[in-house]
């Protein structure tokens, strides 16, 4: 005997409760709520419209990452993690870029703070003090 849903408009199963959380492996190619054939490389099933997986990222959103990369170095290791366990090729490309940019910005900040910078607050802080001795030596202190 089957069981009956006697409330139709509330799902009596968890897993109708809530569709959007699965999604379709591309090897899979069924949509998981009406169990239509779907392209692998379909976003959204043609059927149901149900999504199968996250649009890859915008032109903008990508700028936006690579930006944080250069010019935050830490904080594009957020950007490249959340990339990284994305399902598709393009997003962990990002992911990788992000790193790659991040590595190279954290290394160039090395070697300007080294070679640049220090040198000029050291010689900056020399000057100083070089000026602060002759106007002592003047007063005769």
């Amino acid at each position: 005997m089957a069981v009956v849903n006697p409330n139709p408009a509330q799902p009596s199963k968890p897993e109708a409760i809530a569709p959007v959380l699965k999604t379709v492996s591309s090897s899979e190619g069924v949509c998981p709520v009406c169990h239509q054939p779907v392209s692998p490389e379909a976003y959204f099933c043609p059927n149901c419209g149900h999504p199968l997986k996250s649009k890859p990222p915008e032109i903008f959103e990508r700028l936006i990452v690579y930006a944080v990369s250069i010019l935050l170095p830490p904080f594009g290791l957020g950007y490249a993690w959340k990339y990284l366990k994305a399902g598709d090729k393009a997003s962990r490309a990002i992911g990788i870029m992000a790193i790659v940019l991040t590595t190279i910005s954290i290394i160039g900040s090395i070697f300007a703070w080294q070679f640049w910078i220090q040198p000029l607050i050291t010689n900056y802080a020399n000057q100083q003090n070089q000026q602060l001795n002759q106007q002592l030596n003047q007063f005769g202190l």
